[in-house]
C-alpha cells in the first residue's frame, strides 16, 4: 500500500525553520512558503529548493496561484502584540494578518 503524503504550505515563512521541521515528519511534504520580504523568501528557496516560493503581502496573492495543501502553518509576528519592540509604538496593519487566513483556509 502507499504511503499517503500529508502536504504543508509555510505562510510567513522565513528562513525555512518551521519547513524543516515540518519535513522532518514522515510523509509530510512542504509544497509552497510565501512570505512578503525578498530576504526571507531567497533564504527560504536557498534551504528549501524542491518548495514552490512566493514573495507577497499575503493581502495581495492570489489564491488561484495556490496549490491547495492539506494543512496551513501560518507563523504569524508577535513583536506588535507583545512586549518584543521594547515598549515602542505598534505598527496597527500588521494586527489585521491574522484575519487573513480566513480566506486562504475557505480556498485550500
Amino acid at each position: 500500500m502507499p504511503e499517503t503524503k500529508v502536504t504543508f504550505a509555510d505562510l510567513f515563512a522565513g528562513g525555512g525553520g518551521t519547513t524543516t521541521g515540518i519535513l522532518s515528519i514522515p510523509n509530510a511534504n512542504v509544497v509552497w512558503a510565501l512570505n512578503h520580504s525578498d530576504i526571507a523568501i531567497k533564504i527560504h528557496a536557498k534551504n528549501h529548493p524542491k518548495t514552490a516560493h512566493y514573495q507577497v503581502d499575503i493581502r495581495e496573492q492570489s489564491l488561484e496561484q495556490l496549490q491547495p495543501i492539506d494543512c496551513l502553518w501560518a507563523s504569524l509576528e508577535c513583536t506588535e502584540h507583545s512586549k518584543a519592540k521594547g515598549g515602542a509604538d505598534k505598527d496597527v496593519g500588521s494586527y489585521t494578518l491574522g484575519w487573513e487566513l480566513i480566506r486562504y483556509i475557505e480556498h485550500l
